[in-house]
């Protein structure tokens, strides 16, 4: 993983190294579901994936959740009570439950379905890595422009 790299992008990545020919089959070998979704702020069903694929992302589960999803910025707007309920239910629950609790759906904005990216932070990206690569602050809802480069993000 890459620093700053959203979940959802190591896993994309990992899907065109791995030359899988159905994205259904790619998500029951991570998740152990064939109805598993890729849900880019807060993921669920991670504590599957680790015990799968720890040594191609955090070796800790706890870590994974802090360095490569959205729960960083999320956690500042949750009651400190249903903090701990959005962390074990990205281990283990369901997206909807997660949504419920940390009051996604009753929000006026929604998560994009999309990534989204900076036009120059890809070109860099490509230049240092090899690769591109999604990053979490470009995956914030209300983030619309890149805070580096000060120009409109892309959706994917």
């Amino acid at each position: 993983p890459y620093n700053d790299e959203v979940l959802y992008s190591q896993l994309a990545r990992l899907y065109l190294y791995t030359m899988q020919s159905s994205t259904s089959k790619f998500m029951f070998d991570l998740f152990g579901k064939r109805n598993a979704k890729a849900i880019i702020d807060l993921p669920n069903n991670l504590s599957v994936l680790h015990k799968r694929y720890f040594y191609f992302i955090d070796p800790s589960i706890d870590k994974l959740i802090e360095n490569h999803t959205l729960y960083p910025y999320y956690e500042n707007f949750l009651f400190e009570s249903r903090r701990f309920q959005v962390k074990n239910l990205m281990k283990d629950g369901s997206a909807r439950s997660i949504q419920l609790i940390s009051g996604i759906n009753g929000s006026s904005l929604s998560p994009s379905k999309f990534p989204r990216y900076c036009s120059i932070c890809y070109k860099e990206s490509i230049e240092k890595n090899n690769e591109p690569y999604w990053t979490r602050v470009h995956q914030i809802d209300s983030v619309i422009v890149c805070p580096i480069h000060n120009i409109y993000l892309q959706k994917y």
